[in-house]
């Protein structure tokens, strides 16, 4: 867009009163004074999360940078801001996501109204204490920049809800945390923390934590006192025992403990009774208590990448599950009983030693997703075509020299991957 057409743009948004104003992805490299003209405008956008589009790596929304997914982003290339920003007085929420600023633009600090303020990868190292008196904010987005610490001035925002700092270079939470009394969600992974702070326990209206990617080696006691919270992410840390308190937070719906040091899963855990999702994976677990079954409305379970070498038995008394991940572990056999999880939708027991499949899966009519891939299976059962809503079967990679007639049965298969097996027939036949 060039700046003649901005211009006119910012003279039409002006006459018709427009409230909402985005210009992400629009190669801009000035924000011309016109923009005071906007007096009604509440929303405006100069460079946002770009959700929809795939990134270099074919992810949707995201781009992959060393081990970490980035939110991909539509933006442009300023900056600074014009002094005249400060004339739109009505505005509550600016996102500038992806602008290169060579320090915090001061003038956003003269948006008293403003309530949301996105600043995702802007090169970002400091933010100055005056954006204390941004004191009708309520989310604060200044994920992917080069924050050593939490900024002062944020300790100051008394109506904060949400605050995402995530993937910055911040090693320590203050105690000042806890003036943040009304915060519902913070965002802090892919930072380097080591020490989770008493006083972020007594934040008792936090509903989402996450603390994903640091090196966080312990949970401390007084986790407990959370008790809104519903979502805890705690994935890829140095966590070694996962502590008796967390059984006390009876709202938590999603758990996320992957990717740490965990040997053990003590039975306390069945105590949280609301709970839907359950990850476990990439730790040295071998089973799991029984009285995992207490966990009537868990629906989603991933326990891949341990040390697991027999389908735990209490899997199968978990009657509203819908998928399951035990990919990576030591399994050689899928039992009879898996028939019993009747709303299974989804499956994962790629890269293990399974060497059949057995017809009881087939009895599982609700599976759209099987990924056997990696595996030493030697055959498909021929009642695969009960499998009416399967969409997609993965046995990639394994020792089967046969397919069955019956695959041609289901009327709703997308992707049939049987590639790296001893079919040579196959691949004549299929290649279409």
């Amino acid at each position: 867009m060039t700046q003649d057409e901005l211009i006119a743009l910012i003279d039409q948004a002006a006459e018709e009163g427009w409230t909402d104003l985005d210009l992400s992805g629009q190669g801009l490299t000035e924000l011309p004074p016109e923009i005071g003209k906007l007096t009604k405008l509440e929303s405006l956008v100069l460079g946002k999360w770009d959700r929809k589009s795939k990134g270099p790596q074919g992810i949707r929304g995201f781009e992959r940078q060393g081990n970490l997914n980035i939110p991909l982003l539509a933006t442009n290339k300023l900056g600074r801001l014009p002094d005249e920003i400060e004339l739109l007085e009505n505005l509550r929420s600016l996102e500038l996501s992806g602008n290169h600023f060579n320090s915090f633009p001061l003038v956003i600090i003269k948006l008293r109204n403003l309530e949301k303020l996105v600043m995702m990868r802007t090169e970002m190292r400091e933010v100055p204490k005056a954006i204390a008196q941004l004191s009708k904010l309520t989310e604060l987005n200044l994920q992917y920049n080069r924050l050593s610490s939490i900024p002062d001035g944020i300790f100051e925002l008394k109506e904060l809800l949400k605050l995402c700092l995530t993937g910055n270079q911040i090693n320590i939470i203050p105690d000042e945390i806890v003036h943040l009394k009304k915060l519902r969600s913070i965002e802090l992974g892919s930072n380097q923390i080591s020490l989770i702070p008493e006083s972020l326990c007594h934040l008792n209206n936090l509903i989402a934590l996450y603390l994903d990617n640091n090196e966080i080696t312990s949970i401390p006691n007084s986790i407990s006192q959370l008790t809104k919270l519903s979502v805890l992410n705690l994935w890829s840390n140095q966590i070694t025992v996962i502590a008796d308190e967390l059984s006390q937070l009876k709202n938590l719906s999603e758990l996320n403990l992957g990717g740490n040091q965990l040997k053990k899963v003590p039975g306390t855990l069945s105590e949280l009774e609301e709970l839907n999702s359950l990850y476990l994976f990439g730790n040295e677990i071998d089973s799991l208590p029984n009285t995992v079954s207490n966990l009537y409305d868990l629906t989603e379970l991933f326990i891949g990448s341990n040390q697991i070498k027999v389908i735990p038995e209490v899997i199968f008394r978990l009657p509203h599950l819908e998928t399951f991940g035990a990919a990576n572990n030591q399994i050689t056999n899928i039992p009879d009983n898996i028939s019993c999880l009747r709303n299974l939708s989804r499956i994962d027991l790629s890269a293990n030693g399974i060497v059949s499949i057995p017809d009881s899966i087939t009895r599982l009519h609700n599976l759209v997703t099987i990924n056997f891939h990696n595996n030493r299976i030697t055959s498909i059962p021929k009642t695969v075509n009960r499998l009416k809503k399967l969409e997609t079967l993965n046995l990639r990679d394994n020792l089967i020299d046969v397919i069955p007639d019956e695959i041609g049965d289901l009327p709703c298969l997308k992707l049939l991957d049987l590639y790296g097996n001893k079919l040579s027939v196959f691949l004549e036949l299929f290649v279409d």
